[in-house]
């Protein structure tokens, strides 16, 4: 005979062991402690569209953020292989180790949400990546509406206008997009 297990039944009364273990308990450092109040998200980050495993549609970096943290320490959080990446030739001297690697030569990135991209601009070498896509979308009426290039590091999750569970887009190294 084959026992049937109620799956959310079994999940609340994994979230009650769980609560009823905590229950009076403090955490050994108080410093760590999320303020009351505060917001707190979780994002999950894809797989490069480029690459073929974003077609699994499972995220391969899961961040929880505070929201009153900075975009860009998002931004700085996120690993990808392409920022791996390094650049040169080695040909003439293989056995030498490599001085920089593609996060540290391209450090232009931006995430867009709701109509806005937040560019990372902390450095001098950065770029507003997002400049060619609003001239495309400006220069036909595309459906796009008016879309707007802002600073990521004057920004807060807090300032943000977001829809909990809707796609939206981190891009850095040029044209390495993921889904958010």
């Amino acid at each position: 005979e084959r026992i049937v297990v109620d799956r959310a039944c079994r999940q609340e009364t994994l979230t009650y062991e769980m609560e009823s273990h905590a229950i009076g308990k403090r955490p050994d450092d108080a410093a760590d402690l999320v303020e009351e109040g505060e917001l707190l998200l979780t994002l999950n980050v894809f797989y490069p569209v480029i690459f073929q495993k974003h077609k699994e549609h499972k995220p391969y970096q899961t961040v929880l953020v505070l929201g009153s943290q900075r975009l860009t320490e998002l931004r700085d959080s996120l690993s990808c292989v392409s920022d791996l990446q390094i650049g040169g030739g080695f040909s003439s001297e293989p056995d030498r180790a490599p001085e920089h690697i593609s996060k540290d030569i391209y450090k232009s990135a931006f995430f867009y949400f709701e109509g806005i991209f937040y560019n990372d601009s902390r450095y001098p070498e950065c770029r507003d990546l997002s400049r060619t896509i609003i001239e495309w979308s400006e220069s036909r009426d595309r459906g796009y509406g008016n879309l707007q290039s802002v600073k990521m590091e004057d920004y807060t999750f807090n300032d943000l206008s977001l829809r909990i569970g809707y796609p939206y887009l981190f891009c850095h190294q040029g044209d390495c997009e993921h889904i958010v």
